[in-house]
């Protein structure tokens, strides 16, 4: 296990590091938990959600996709628990203090999906309070 402790908010963690953590159990793929935060439904318990690192490699124009998720994000953050852990564990690497995601061949930068509250807490994991501000 990792001193590296989860902190309440999003916390995007390599995959290949996820057994150095102890992460919800309870599953969700990004699209769900876009839609469930989009439709106002109540998230009580602490969640992975799967499938962001998918969507931002895949997706046409990465930055316009984190822009859409940012801003879905953003009308959340008043009604998730604050205490809530939401774990996104992601293929690749989170490399710089202001993170980026890269596997080759794409190197996405975070900070227009969590904005300027995106913090490099470890080697491994990066982290971003819930109160995301608009993109």
């Amino acid at each position: 296990m990792s001193t590296d402790q989860l902190k309440p908010g999003y916390n995007i963690i390599e995959m290949d590091s996820l057994d150095d953590y102890s992460f919800p159990e309870s599953k969700m793929g990004i699209i769900e938990f876009l839609r469930s935060i989009d439709r106002s439904l109540e998230i009580k318990e602490h969640l992975t959600i799967l499938g962001l690192d998918s969507l931002l490699f895949t997706s046409y124009d990465s930055i316009e996709v984190c822009k859409v998720i940012r801003n879905v994000l953003s009308r959340a953050r008043n009604d998730i628990p604050q205490g809530l852990i939401v774990v996104f564990p992601v293929e690749g690497e989170l490399r710089n203090h202001n993170p980026r995601l890269v596997k080759s061949p794409h190197d996405i930068s975070l900070i227009p999906l969590f904005g300027n509250r995106i913090e490099k807490e470890s080697s491994v994991r990066a982290y971003s309070p819930f109160n995301i501000e608009p993109g």
